[in-house]
Order: C-alpha cells, then sequence, then structure tokens
C-alpha cells in the first residue's frame, strides 16, 4: 500500500524525493535479502529510483502537466 502512495505522491508532486526515502526506510525496517534478486535487501528502494526517473523524464515529456 505504501509503494501505491508514493508511486501516485510521484506522480502529482513535483519533485517527490520523499517517497524514495520513505521506501529506503521500511527496506531498513522491514527487508530482507531476496533470493530472486541475489539477496539484496534494498529491492524497493532501487525499483523507487527507477520509477522516479522515469516518471520525471515522462513528466517532461507531457504537454498538459505543468506544475509552475
Amino acid at each position: 500500500m505504501t509503494a501505491v502512495l508514493v508511486l501516485f505522491g510521484m506522480i502529482y508532486f513535483r519533485f517527490y524525493i520523499e517517497g524514495i526515502v520513505a521506501l529506503a526506510i521500511l527496506d531498513l525496517l522491514y527487508g530482507v535479502g531476496a533470493p530472486r534478486f541475489f539477496n539484496v535487501t534494498f529491492v524497493t528502494s532501487i525499483v523507487a529510483v527507477f520509477v522516479f526517473v522515469i516518471v520525471e523524464a515522462a513528466k517532461k515529456k507531457l504537454k498538459f502537466y505543468s506544475h509552475d
């Protein structure tokens, strides 16, 4: 649920770096190494950084998105 809210925050707000910080803290508290991802603990945080970069790039391409 938190990841969905962070995704909506990344889309709605201009530069929502707080979402990445929140997911990193959640990974620190509750993250365990996933064997599918080479026992990396911060899978959610790494995915959040990639999504953040993609969303910010997409916002610049959209005409109707203007948060001045």
